[in-house]
């Protein structure tokens, strides 16, 4: 587990891959994607999905504060540095895939272009 919570946005990051006894290193494509709109609490949580013999297993989960929308502008790339981290903590374990599958969330490609 790797938390950030000193931060100016909160977030921290967990892993999964042990318990289903997953070799990261293994995995060949991978799925990401966050949650957006989805609860009251002010948080978003991004997934890591690995593909292993044509079934989805979860490898890593990152649960972040959701600041306002306004944020962003005072705060340009925020998300992008804890999209990084995250794609960074999942690299450092071994995952290295040949694909990721992903949405058009900005955040989430820039963060992969420099961590997977």
């Amino acid at each position: 587990m790797y938390s950030h919570i000193d931060e100016r946005r909160r977030y921290f990051c967990w892993f999964l891959h042990e318990a289903f006894s997953i070799e990261m290193e293994a995995i060949v494509e991978v799925y990401i994607d966050s949650t957006h709109k989805t609860n009251n609490n002010k948080a978003e949580l991004f997934a890591i999905i690995g593909e292993e013999n044509g079934t989805g297993i979860p490898l890593g989960y990152m649960l972040m504060e959701k600041k306002p929308k306004e944020d962003s502008a005072l705060y340009p790339r925020e998300v992008t540095v804890c999209c990084t981290r995250f794609f960074k903590y999942a690299r450092d374990l071994g995952l290295n895939p040949t694909l990721v599958r992903i949405d058009k969330s900005t955040a989430e490609i820039n963060g992969i272009k420099v961590s997977i």
